[in-house]
């Protein structure tokens, strides 16, 4: 079992095997213009893929659990943990820390977001 982590009373994993596939899940193609030239480029939808990530490193609170999504009346466990749970700071210390345990430093993320 890999070691987890408690931020802001969420027990949260690193998930090195199944990472590739959900960066995979969020690139999107962007037209680019370049002159006259219109092509295409894949780009990284930055903020599905850390709300991608978030659902799969969080293990506590199970987000996916029927009785807590209808309890706060969600279908979504990201909205249930943004809307209910957390507040927007402690979602983004949230996502921050989920990053770093990932192998992901801020500057990174910020140079990566930037391309």
């Amino acid at each position: 079992m890999l070691p987890t982590r408690i931020v802001f009373g969420n027990e949260i994993i690193e998930i090195a095997k199944e990472n590739e596939d959900l960066r995979k899940q969020c690139y999107r193609q962007v037209i680019v213009q370049n002159g006259k030239k219109k092509g295409y480029q894949q780009q990284l939808d930055t903020i599905r893929y850390l709300q991608l990530l978030t659902d799969k490193c969080v293990i506590f609170p199970d987000l996916h659990n029927a009785e807590l999504l209808d309890f706060y009346h969600e279908m979504d466990s990201i909205d249930l943990l943004t809307k209910h749970l957390l507040n927007a700071a402690e979602y983004d210390d949230l996502t921050a820390e989920i990053q770093r345990i990932n192998g992901y430093e801020l500057e990174e993320a910020v140079e990566e977001a930037k391309n």
